[in-house]
């Protein structure tokens, strides 16, 4: 999602969550918004909404989210990004699984409800 306010955009993640522990998220768009946000200046925010927050907004910029966790399900497919994965989020040993269908077996990154408590309301990045 793109917001646009007075000639100024914001490139947005938008996240949901029931449970109250962690959120899950997609470690390859992740890396992606990372990147851009460090090397091209391109603002990007992750925002979410759930049981964690107890229902508010609230939003960190792509660069400064810590994970918890790099999980590469056991796909094929996952071998083409693996490396840059694990390069980019420093884990050497990223966890393992076999994720069963219907999931899309994309791998994906754990960030913690400590994480997410950590982020400020919507309101502080959209002025």
């Amino acid at each position: 999602m793109l917001i646009v306010k007075g000639g100024n955009s914001i490139l947005c993640e938008l996240k949901t969550g029931s449970r109250s522990d962690q959120l899950y998220v997609e470690a390859y768009q992740l890396m992606i918004n990372q990147v851009a946000e460090t090397q091209l200046n391109v603002p990007c925010l992750y925002i979410y909404r759930g049981d964690i927050s107890e229902g508010n907004i609230v939003a960190c910029h792509a660069k400064d989210i810590c994970i918890k966790e790099l999980v590469i399900p056991n796909r094929k497919s996952n071998e083409i990004i693996q490396d840059e994965l694990m390069e980019h989020f420093c884990y050497p040993e990223p966890t393992r699984k076999d994720i069963p269908l219907p999931y899309s077996g994309d791998p994906y990154v754990v960030i913690p409800a400590e994480e997410i408590g950590t982020w400020q309301q919507i309101d502080k990045f959209i002025e």
